[in-house]
């Protein structure tokens, strides 16, 4: 799809099927038995753990083990910069005054509470440009009064996880910024691909959710 000068590695020098998930199994599994660490602890515990499992069982394809960890630590610190310059632009927009307007607004829709759950999450995570921002600040600004309206907890979730992704990817999107310069991808050369990969699935899928649950059906 896109041009590419890196060298293809023969399929005999690859790991198997079972070696290449191993790493991703052993994550999952300390992360859920670390989660009472706090996530941040249990997170960095898990994935370093994962490091050491793929260096242990792959060290005999590492050519260079002083280059590896060069290239493994400026990726790791450009993809932390990326990440956190903007969460911290999103923290910015949520502590602006108009910002406070938009939640006022929001609250202020006359449309069923869970249509609104859908769009409200939906418009923060694009000013955001952060799924988890976008989440955490709608959660965090009318969870507790949606829940006091008496919608259903599993229903909100479910909306608000859905709906998140939606406008997520616009240009100011860590993930969207971080993936297409691990992958080497132009924003014009992928930016219809997210679009008809993540935002439009989600949309549809929100949409019913919301719809499922404004007329009593949750699953």
């Amino acid at each position: 799809m896109y041009k590419d000068n890196a060298a293809i590695i023969p399929d005999d020098q690859l790991p198997g099927i079972g070696m290449s998930v191993l790493p991703f199994v052993v994550v999952l599994a300390a992360v859920v038995a670390t989660s009472g660490w706090g996530t941040s602890n249990s997170i960095l515990f898990s994935l370093t753990l994962g490091i050491l499992l793929v260096a242990a069982t792959q060290f005999k394809h590492i050519k260079d083990v002083k280059a590896a960890i060069k290239t493994g630590s400026g990726s790791g610190l450009s993809s932390m910069l990326t990440v956190a310059a903007v969460m911290g632009l999103s923290k910015v927009l949520g502590m602006a005054p108009a910002f406070q307007s938009l939640q006022e607004a929001v609250l202020a829709m006359n449309i069923p509470v869970y249509i609104k759950a859908y769009f409200g999450t939906a418009v923060l995570t694009g000013l955001t440009g952060s799924a988890i921002s976008g989440e955490t600040i709608f959660l965090e600004s009318f969870g507790q009064a949606f829940l006091d309206m008496g919608v259903n907890a599993q229903a909100l979730h479910r909306i608000v996880t859905e709906s998140a992704l939606i406008l997520n990817k616009l240009r100011n999107s860590s993930v969207a910024i971080l993936t297409m310069s691990i992958c080497g991808c132009s924003l014009k050369e992928s930016y219809k691909h997210i679009i008809i990969g993540t935002t439009i699935p989600a949309a549809v899928a929100g949409l019913v959710i919301a719809l499922m649950a404004t007329a009593g059906i949750i699953i």
